[in-house]
């Protein structure tokens, strides 16, 4: 079309058409030049959407790795407090079992000492 309009100007002579020929490029420069800028534009819109999107699931994605620790951890200290209740629970036992078995030794040997007692001072009154 720019050659048709070029051979046209060389064609004729008149100031008329060399002006309208004129005018017409200068407004058809201006179309070219938005038509750049809108191209320009719209891809600069498509990148920034793009980025805009890649930068939410990003920030998504990291909340949810964020929340995964914290729960993990919940879980990791969950998993710790049950086995130290256990050990504790465990200790606890033990304490009483020695302290049954203490006490067991006691009653035996008070009973044990209290017959040896009692046979003695009959055999010596006796005696």
């Amino acid at each position: 079309m720019v050659d048709y309009a070029l051979a046209f100007s060389m064609r004729s002579e008149s100031y008329t058409v060399s002006s309208a020929l004129q005018t017409w490029h200068q407004v058809y420069t201006v179309y070219q030049n938005r038509r750049a800028f809108a191209i320009q534009r719209h891809l600069d819109r498509v990148q920034y959407d793009a980025l805009l999107k890649w930068r939410i699931h990003l920030r998504t994605t990291l909340k949810r790795l964020k929340q995964a620790q914290i729960v993990e951890k919940f879980f990791l200290q969950r998993r710790f407090l049950k086995v130290w209740t256990a050990k504790f629970e465990e200790r606890q036992r033990l304490k009483k079992l020695k302290g049954l078995e203490i006490c067991r030794v006691r009653v035996f040997m008070k009973g044990k000492f209290s017959a040896f007692m009692i046979y003695p001072t009959t055999s010596l009154m006796i005696s």
